[in-house]
């Protein structure tokens, strides 16, 4: 028996409109569905853009030190971007973060 290479679960053909999966599309299917699948697809070490795509869920609704509601983005108090612990993240306006940047 087929299992999803993610999970781990048995594959099934799946009915689409009452009827079964096309068998050949059902044979190049490595994954149950599709949110398995793109947690399948997720990198160990994944680029800057896709962790700010992540993070963008994390942000507050406005910058937790001038309280603007505009251009916010989200900063990693250790500078580690892998580290997205929610106790390192704070959210922070796009002036504020600039400032803190170059303060050191």
């Amino acid at each position: 028996m087929k299992a999803c290479a993610h999970c781990g679960k048995p594959l099934v053909r799946k009915r689409i409109g009452g009827r079964l999966e096309d068998n050949g599309v059902f044979r190049r299917r490595k994954c149950s569905d599709k949110q398995c699948m793109s947690l399948g697809m997720r990198k160990d070490r994944p680029s800057r853009s896709a962790i700010g795509k992540r993070n963008i869920r994390l942000r507050k609704p406005s910058c937790e030190r001038c309280d603007a509601t505009e251009m916010l983005s989200v900063h990693h108090k250790d500078r580690n971007i892998y580290n997205n612990n929610p106790s390192n993240l704070e959210t922070l306006c796009s002036s504020c973060h600039t400032s803190l940047h170059h303060e050191a």
